[in-house]
Parts: C-alpha cells; structure tokens; sequence
C-alpha cells in the first residue's frame, strides 16, 4: 500500500495554514540567481492528492 503511505505523508506534511513546506528557492538560473514561486511547492502535494483521489474513487465504482 505505498501509495496510502505517501498519501498520508503529504497530508501529514501539511501545513495548518493549507500550505505546505518551502525550500529557500525552488529553481536557479545561470548558476547564480535562485528564484521562487507564490504557490509553486503547493502544486504538486495537491496534484498528487488529487490523482490518488480520483483512483480511489474510480476502483470503486
């Protein structure tokens, strides 16, 4: 049941404002210049809560 424990973990990583935790930069450019997005490291925690959702729902129909 991997996915049931990863699924778990993201929302045990969860934030109580919603969010989840922030590297200091997520990407750099040209070696030198580190750059953040608004939400960016919200993104992918709740696209991969979203699919696990939606095949938990699909195997039980």
């Amino acid at each position: 049941m991997p996915l049931y424990r990863a699924a778990r973990e993201l929302i045990n990583m969860q934030l109580e404002s919603g969010d989840f935790p922030q590297q200091e930069h997520i990407g750099s450019f040209n070696s030198s210049s580190y750059f953040t997005y608004g939400n960016y490291w919200n993104l992918y925690p709740i696209w991969a809560l979203g699919e696990f959702h939606r095949r938990l729902v699909a195997n039980k129909k």
